[in-house]
């Protein structure tokens, strides 16, 4: 799933910024934007604290324990 050209290493902050900008309004377009605490992943990702295949495990991890605690678990 790993993608080279949005690596940290591979992008500065602006170029970061600008693939979550797109990121977001290609999927807002379709569904709910995102929760003020996913937000804090993506300014994670811009200020490089964090590579997007690591936000992508932790917010899948998230949802999951949260529909499963609800007793809600739906297939992905």
């Amino acid at each position: 799933m790993s993608n080279n050209r949005v690596l940290i290493c591979n992008t500065t902050r602006q170029e970061r910024e600008k693939i979550v900008n797109g990121a977001l309004a290609i999927s807002t377009l379709d569904c709910k934007e995102p929760t003020p605490e996913d937000m804090i992943f993506f300014e994670k990702y811009i200020n490089g604290e964090m590579e997007v295949e690591e936000i992508i495990k932790t917010v899948i991890e998230k949802y999951t324990s949260d529909s499963t605690i609800s007793g809600t678990a739906d297939t992905i």
